[in-house]
């Protein structure tokens, strides 16, 4: 899927949108940025663009603050990264590079990685934002996903329109629940945004345990391949059944939410 496409789904205000081109120079002359990954967003990174900026005098959702963050602004950045570029490291970069929240879009040939990631004051240094969590991030296929009800349902849940106005935080909560929403559907067959903050914190819970048993599963598979003693095979089959079924548990859950 191409960026044109969830940058309309977003249904940006025409006050809203900058439009810019941003030098990648600029990222990579971040003090957030160490100096061998400034190589790889010069070789990864063809094009950046500062799509919009949310503020709240433009969408009537107040400034965010309390004793670990702010949140003044929302960012969408729009990046053009080269096929062979490593788009979960040059997503990081971008998010530290920038001391505000980002919805950021990492466009490829063959699909668009979108990337959310909350962010706080550094403990040492409270001039500096790091990121608060791991981002969330999910990528849309250029062709297959293109058909999928799940992802409609994501595109159709992006829009500024559908966002909460209590401020900027809750509004930029609202893009990361959508995108843990969707990888829960890749789970689940299922697109269904949580009711509540608690239902989104489990949602997260039980998404992460699954992804860290598909890991393990991939691993299990490949020791269970090689194994030549019998005895260890059998313990090794015996473990991926059991986490086989730890799975179905967990996605059943998910179901529930």
């Amino acid at each position: 899927m191409n960026a044109a496409r969830i940058l309309s789904a977003l249904e940006i205000p025409v006050h809203d949108r900058v439009d810019q081109r941003v030098p990648k120079k600029l990222l990579q002359d971040s003090a957030a940025v160490a100096s061998g990954d400034k190589t790889l967003l010069q070789n990864g990174v063809e094009e950046v663009t500062w799509v919009a900026v949310f503020k709240p005098g433009s969408i009537g959702a107040p400034v965010y603050k309390d004793g670990e963050r702010e949140y003044l602004e929302i960012a969408v950045i729009h990046v053009r990264v080269r096929q062979e570029a490593r788009t979960a490291r040059i997503a990081e970069l971008v998010h530290r590079s920038i001391p505000y929240p980002v919805l950021l879009l990492l466009e490829q040939v063959d699909g668009t990685l979108i990337s959310v990631a909350h962010k706080r004051w550094a403990q040492n240094d409270t001039t500096k934002m790091v990121l608060d969590e791991s981002s969330a991030d999910v990528w849309l296929d250029s062709k297959t996903d293109e058909a999928v009800d799940a992802v409609n349902a994501f595109l159709e849940s992006l829009s500024l329109r559908l966002q909460s106005r209590n401020h900027l935080k809750d509004l930029y909560q609202g893009w990361i629940d959508a995108v843990n929403a969707l990888q829960t559907a890749r789970f689940t067959g299922r697109f269904v945004l949580p009711a509540s903050r608690e239902d989104a914190q489990d949602q997260r819970g039980l998404l992460q345990r699954c992804r860290d048993i598909d890991l393990k599963l991939t691993s299990l598979r490949a020791a269970a391949l090689k194994e030549k003693q019998v005895p260890r095979q059998v313990d090794l089959n015996l473990e991926i059944k059991r986490l086989r079924l730890e799975r179905e548990r967990l996605v059943s859950l998910m179901n529930r939410i």
